[in-house]
């Protein structure tokens, strides 16, 4: 028996911050059903979830692994293969997902590992019957309804996690090889294409990507943008000679950004476990150093003789004093009208 709710396309990239597209259940009342299987994956994420019952996973290097009270997920393209044990008491809850945001609330709940053991709950059990029920009815705004409901899911499978796991945070190199073999064929297609026109649309459909998220993928991989890439490549082509510092600087721009994108996910790190970022040593005080070394040795007199500016002081009052005794006896004039006119 299965109940599901789902919507049309179901299997497709979106580019707001989360998208639901399909949510179900599905028991096999003691009956052995066919494994689903799909080779080449599918574009969105599947989390799967199972509530008293048994799960066999096929993974790609061809071991099987049986998990009990486990989320499971599938990430976009990953292959799938997996079935559910004859039990009639068993459940199995699924939940297909897509989004910009999707990767780092996974990551921030501690679910992006494939396999996380989770606590059997039934509040996670009826919050999934909850999720396909407001999902068929389509109702006003059910769009928002639906991600709220899934970030407190997330909330609850996150707090049931039965063992410590790490945070699901990629390395660098694990990071930069799954971006790279995702715009991989965008690269082989420029590559093998220089004399030809094409658009940032063709390239992201080649890799099977939205144009925003091929965008930034690229980007963040290489450091430059695909058009950019793809007129270096072109120069480089023309003129060896004159632009085969193109492909350099592109690397350079890329180690670059990499750095970058280090520094970032070492401060966000920092945020998370409180560690306070090292206190940069104050500047020296030049001024203060150059008032020491002028500062006479001890046992040594101090020169008295004054300095430029208090010299000019001096002088400024000098003068005020002689122009007060020299006019000291004089009337002021008296400025009014025809006080400038000469008498003829």
């Amino acid at each position: 028996m299965i109940f599901f709710a789902f919507t049309v396309p179901t299997d497709k990239e979106s580019e707001s911050y989360l998208d639901i597209h399909n949510v179900g259940i599905e028991s096999n009342d003691g009956v052995d059903l066919s494994p689903t299987v799909r080779p080449k994956g599918r574009k969105d994420y599947i989390l799967l979830y199972t509530h008293n019952a048994k799960l066999k996973v096929k993974l790609s290097d061809g071991t099987e692994r049986v998990v009990d009270s486990h989320c499971v997920l599938f990430k976009p393209s990953q292959p799938q293969d997996y079935s559910l044990y004859p039990d009639p008491e068993g459940k199995l809850c699924w939940i297909h997902f897509n989004g910009t945001f999707a990767i780092d609330i996974l990551r921030k709940a501690s679910l992006y590992n494939t396999f996380t053991p989770v606590q059997r709950s039934e509040e996670i059990y009826e919050l999934f019957k909850e999720l396909v029920i407001t999902l068929r009815r389509m109702e006003p705004n059910y769009k928002l309804i639906c991600n709220s409901l899934f970030l407190k899911l997330l909330f609850l499978l996150s707090e049931n996690i039965t063992e410590p796991t790490e945070k699901a945070a990629l390395s660098e190199e694990a990071q930069k090889k799954h971006n790279q073999k995702r715009i991989n064929p965008a690269i082989v297609y420029i590559n093998e294409n220089l004399d030809k026109n094409f658009t940032l649309e063709t390239l992201a459909s080649i890799c099977a990507l939205s144009k925003t998220s091929f965008t930034h993928t690229f980007s963040k991989t290489l450091g430059v943008s695909p058009i950019a890439y793809a007129i270096a490549r072109k120069l480089a082509a023309l003129d060896p000679e004159r632009f085969e510092s193109a492909a350099g600087r592109i690397a350079i721009k890329a180690q670059r950004a990499r750095e970058r994108r280090q520094e970032q996910l070492n401060h966000e790190k920092n945020l998370r476990t409180g560690k306070k970022k090292a206190e940069k040593p104050a500047p020296p005080d030049k001024k203060r150093q150059a008032e020491e070394e002028k500062a006479p040795a001890p046992g040594k007199k101090k020169n008295t003789r004054p300095g430029p500016k208090e010299r000019s002081a001096a002088a400024r009052q000098r003068q005020k004093s002689q122009a007060r005794a020299r006019f000291a006896g004089s009337r002021p004039v008296k400025k009014g009208k025809g006080s400038g006119r000469k008498d003829r």
